[in-house]
């Protein structure tokens, strides 16, 4: 990276992200071309994983002890920053994009954005950008489980109500999906 706190930002956009973490993904919210993304992921090797080529080129990390390293130097309010960074580019793309679909709620529930996650839950996008049911089930299931915790966090009734009863309705959807 061009200067070392711009290096430590990309670390914790990199280490906020789900795993596999879609290099393309990264790239746009760095704000870099992709082969910049996989030259500076290129860098942390041997400790990240970079599997496939181009545009469909996915990263993790090799292992939990090198994770954790970067996390910390990192630090709790820059990684909750990078989440909410994270959040904000992907929400307007969660209707097309199906890793947004997919991490959206996690990231703004990691950034502590808790009324956008129950507003998520109620309002959507739904995950419809996820062709497999089963995926996109699982990510209907993870939704409602942190919609849940978001409002039992903030303590409005009427809230949880509306969440739990999304929750159902989810159910209720997952059971017609697999019959």
């Amino acid at each position: 990276a061009p200067d070392a706190a711009r290096a430590l930002d990309w670390v914790g956009a990199l280490v906020a992200m789900g795993r596999p973490a879609p290099v393309a993904s990264f790239a746009a919210l760095t704000g870099q071309p992709v082969l910049a993304a996989r030259r500076f992921v290129r860098a942390l090797e041997p400790g990240v994983l970079l599997e496939g080529s181009g545009s469909d080129a996915t990263v993790g990390f090799r292992d939990e002890d090198f994770e954790t390293d970067l996390r910390d130097r990192v630090g709790s309010v820059a990684l909750a920053a990078a989440h909410a960074r994270i959040a904000d580019a992907l929400l307007p793309v969660a209707e097309t994009d199906p890793y947004a679909a997919g991490a959206v709620a996690d990231h703004l529930f990691a950034a502590g954005r808790t009324a956008d996650v129950v507003r998520l839950v109620l309002e959507g996008p739904r995950p419809d950008a996820i062709d497999d049911p089963l995926a996109r089930l699982r990510v209907n299931r993870r939704r409602a489980a942190l919609g849940i915790r978001a409002a039992v966090g903030g303590g409005d009734r009427a809230s949880m109500a509306r969440v739990i009863f999304a929750a159902a309705e989810f159910a209720r959807g997952e059971e017609a999906t697999i019959q």
